[in-house]
């Protein structure tokens, strides 16, 4: 597994960097080696926790990032994309028909959101819509 592979190749990984790391990686082991490197770690990292906070926080709390997320296009679907990881993993993990049915709602929901942003679509009002939603 890439865990053991990783271990293998630095032996002394905290246990906490390990598994951000595994999961950052996504099953793709030459993306975990270039993440042994802790620059690349931490550019990485900061979409991810951003991601989580954005998928728990409240609505105002949400909305005060939708500034920051709209000055770069780039730097916004990758925090999406971060967020649509997340969501894959509890849409894996669902215990329950409403928990799937929350998260798969959650994956259109950003779905459609990543595809208009990208299309060029206007960043804000995309933002906007996608954190009113949940």
């Amino acid at each position: 597994t890439i865990r053991r592979a990783v271990v293998a190749k630095k032996p002394g990984i905290a246990q906490a960097d390990l598994a951000q790391l595994v999961f950052l990686a996504s099953g793709r082991p030459g993306v975990a080696f270039e993440l042994l490197d802790q620059a690349t770690l931490e550019a990485k990292r900061m979409p991810a926790q951003l991601a989580k906070q954005l998928l728990t926080a409240k609505p105002y709390e949400r909305y005060l990032h939708i500034t920051k997320l709209a000055a770069d296009r780039q730097n916004c679907l990758e925090n999406l994309g971060a967020m649509q990881q997340i969501i894959e993993v509890q849409l894996r993990s669902g215990q329950t028909a409403a928990q799937v049915s929350h998260w798969s709602n959650m994956a259109g929901l950003l779905d459609n959101a990543m595809v208009s942003i990208r299309d060029n679509g206007n960043i804000r009002a995309h933002l906007l819509r996608l954190f009113s939603s949940y």
